[in-house]
Formats: structure tokens, C-alpha cells, sequence
């Protein structure tokens, strides 16, 4: 009888100092749950670093891990979406590549989805984020609390584990621009959380800045909530009342008060620039609402692929825009018919990450390195300390089996 699969799928953008790391705490958290097949499906959104040229190292010495080449940069939020509806797991495991999210929570994820949980959500309990954005994060959640029917879930951040029933729900919803967070709310399924100590990004710096967090907040409203149209209808009409009233109340008393009362151009001025923004915030708000119809009635693709590794068969649902699977090399062609930034220290890449694989096999390892200075750790967070560090064994390679066509490993050998 097969095993239920489970699918871990991670988005890169000029990741490379954290793709080694990602890996071997993932396949660290994942080694006990022998009950379980696994794979690693990574996504990267046209990275101008080496990320691919490792990812593929990784790649040509454990078949479990699979990467999808985008064409272009697709942005924070197709990419990501993209990669969860490509991975075939029974369940699927989502998270960031920067090691904020914590691998070694997905034993605890598995265990919340083997309780009968559609979807277990980890939520942030901490984080080492200073200044005031953990602030706004709390304030934008109790707004969109108050002003959406499907609450989404504070401190989510899209790092947790969605069932296959809520990934095809997900999947026939069709959103071109998904908006992650509000939907699994939409769904209505119950939810487990779990909390998490949000961790500082490990290398490299943030791809977020003040835009694409206001892009995303934008996107939440326009797709949970009417609310800011029906407030534009409102606000419209009482203000309209209101400026009937003033004028009136104007007119009487220069009618009354001819010469005390001066009218002035101070109330004018007011009125009118008072007006003006508030058409202008309105109409903003319209045009948010706008903007999702016209990008839903385009129906572009969520992303366009330029290339495949260790895909053993493309799910059918790929359509057109779906590259073919390459294989495991840290020379294949890149997206634009050259070869890809892939040099010998990429492939010693691959063969220190088997090496490193093979000597640990455990979580309790990848916690462990998470203390050590710089000094006594080497590329994956390993302890390189002449007492302890046993010689590695030659890692094995994946075996090509004839009978399943090119680029097919028996993964088990």
C-alpha cells in the first residue's frame, strides 16, 4: 500500500546563502515521520543570484527535491500560490525560504492534520521584528475583523499545512491574484493553530518593503470586503446632507446679518479641498475593486515557467505555461538559452549537502546548530569540530530506472 505523500514547497528570490540550510532542516524535521513519502517542491521567481545553479546541485543528489523556474518575476504573491497548486502531496507544507518560518515545526503540523484538520496554521506568538511594524500587523488585523465576514487569521502568515480537499477548493476559486490568508478563512474549515517564535531572516535581505506590504494589505480588503464601497455610498450621501444644511444655515444668516456677517473664503476653501480628497480616497477605493475585475477577466496565468528539475510527471493541471521537467543538473539551460550561473563550487555544493545529509539525520541536529558561533558551523549549520564530526560516507546517488523513462529515479535505492 503507498504512502500518503506530503508536499513542502518554499518560495526563493535571491536566496542562495539560505537554500542549503532550508533543505537540511526540512529533510531533518521530515526524517522521523517514516509513515510518510515526501517531497520538496521550491519555486524560484527568477533569482539574479547563484539560487538556482544550487537548488539544481541539491537537486542532482536527492530526487525528492524539485524545482520550478519562473520566467520572470511574478511577485510575492503568484509565486508562492503557484508552487502550492503544482506539489501533489496528500497534504502540503508552506513556508518562506529565509528560515523565519521554523522546519521544525512540521512534525507538530502533521500531527495537528493527522488529528482531522483541513488546514493547521502556524501563528505567530513572537517574533524579533522591532520597530513598528508588529504594531501595524496587529492594528490591520483587528481592522479586518471588524469590516470583513471571514475573518482572516492574525499572526498567519501563510506558513502552515493545507489538506488536498482545501487545495482544490483553493484551486476552483480561480484567483488570479490570490489573496492566501483571506481565502483559507473564506473556505470556513476548521483550523488548528500553532504557535511559533518568528526568527530574524538567517542571510540576505528582505524582499518586502513599504509598497508591497501596503500592496498586500490593499488586496485583503478589496477581496474580503464591501464594506469601503458601501462607506463611499454612505459617506456620499451624508456629506451631500450636510452641505445642503451648511449652505442653508449661510445663506439665513447673511440674509439676516447682512453686513455683520462676512462670509469669507476661508469656508470655501475648506469645502472644496475637503471634498476633492474625499473623492479622490473614493475613488481610489473604486478602482482597487476595478482592477481585481479586470485582472480576473484577463485571465493571464499565475505564473509562467521557464524550466522543471525532478519532475517525474507534470500535473495535468499545468496547461500551456508549464516548462517540461530538466534534468538534475547544475548546468542546465537557464531561462534565457544560456547556461545557468552554475560553477565547480556549485556542484561541490550538491556533493557537501549528501555529505551533510547523510550525517544527519535527525531534527535535533538543525536545533542544535541554530547556537553555534560562525566559527564552528560550515555552509548548512553543521557543527565542523574535529571531536565530534564523524567522516561522512560516500552519499548515494539516485538510481536511474529504464522502465520509468528518462529522468526517473527509484527513489528508495
Amino acid at each position: 500500500m503507498a504512502k500518503p505523500l506530503i508536499s513542502v514547497v518554499a518560495s526563493m528570490y535571491n536566496e542562495e546563502d539560505n537554500v542549503g540550510p532550508l533543505c537540511q532542516r526540512i529533510l531533518a524535521s521530515i526524517a522521523p515521520l517514516t509513515q510518510y513519502d515526501w517531497e520538496i517542491v521550491l519555486i524560484d521567481n527568477c533569482s539574479q543570484d547563484a539560487t538556482v545553479a544550487r537548488v539544481k546541485a541539491i537537486c542532482a543528489v536527492e530526487p525528492r527535491v524539485k524545482l520550478i523556474v519562473n520566467a520572470r518575476n511574478f511577485g510575492h504573491i503568484r509565486s508562492p500560490y503557484h508552487a502550492l497548486m503544482q506539489a501533489r502531496g496528500d497534504a502540503v507544507v508552506g513556508m518562506a525560504s529565509d528560515l523565519q518560518d521554523p522546519p521544525e515545526k512540521i512534525p507538530e503540523l502533521v500531527a495537528g492534520w493527522e488529528e482531522g484538520f483541513k488546514m493547521v496554521a502556524c501563528v505567530r506568538a513572537s517574533t524579533e521584528e522591532k520597530g513598528v511594524m508588529p504594531h501595524l500587523r496587529k492594528a490591520y488585523y483587528k481592522l479586518m475583523g471588524a469590516i470583513s465576514e471571514a475573518r482572516p487569521l492574525s499572526g498567519f502568515t501563510g506558513f502552515g499545512l493545507y489538506d488536498r480537499r482545501l487545495l482544490e477548493i483553493l484551486r476552483q476559486m480561480g484567483d488570479p491574484y490570490p489573496y492566501l490568508r483571506g481565502m483559507v478563512s473564506e473556505v470556513g474549515f476548521p483550523i488548528k493553530k500553532v504557535p511559533f517564535h518568528q526568527a530574524a531572516r538567517a542571510s540576505g535581505v528582505t524582499k518586502n518593503n513599504w509598497l508591497s506590504l501596503a500592496d498586500m494589505a490593499l488586496l485583503g480588503v478589496v477581496s474580503l470586503s464591501r464594506l469601503p464601497i458601501r462607506l463611499a455610498t454612505i459617506a456620499g450621501a451624508v456629506l451631500s446632507g450636510l452641505s445642503f444644511i451648511l449652505a442653508l444655515a449661510y445663506l439665513l444668516l447673511k440674509l439676516f446679518f447682512w453686513d455683520a456677517f462676512s462670509f469669507g473664503s476661508a469656508p470655501v476653501l475648506i469645502g472644496v479641498f475637503f471634498f476633492a480628497s474625499m473623492q479622490l480616497m473614493f475613488l481610489g477605493l473604486i478602482g482597487e475593486y476595478i482592477g481585481a475585475i479586470h485582472q480576473k477577466l484577463q485571465n493571464r496565468p499565475l505564473v509562467v515557467e521557464a524550466e522543471r528539475v525532478n519532475f517525474h510527471a507534470s500535473p495535468s493541471s499545468d496547461g500551456p505555461f508549464a516548462a517540461q521537467s530538466a534534468p538534475s543538473s547544475a548546468f542546465a539551460p537557464s531561462r534565457d538559452g544560456k547556461d545557468i550561473v552554475g560553477t565547480a563550487a556549485d556542484v561541490d555544493f550538491g556533493a557537501q549537502f549528501a555529505a551533510q545529509s547523510a550525517t544527519r539525520p535527525t531534527a535535533s541536529n538543525a536545533v542544535s546548530a541554530a547556537t553555534q558561533s560562525p566559527a564552528q558551523s560550515d555552509l548548512f549549520g553543521d557543527s565542523l569540530m574535529a571531536s565530534d564530526a564523524p567522516e561522512a560516507p560516500p552519499a548515494p546517488l539516485p538510481v536511474v530506472n529504464p522502465a520509468l523513462g528518462p529522468n526517473r529515479y527509484d527513489e528508495g535505492l
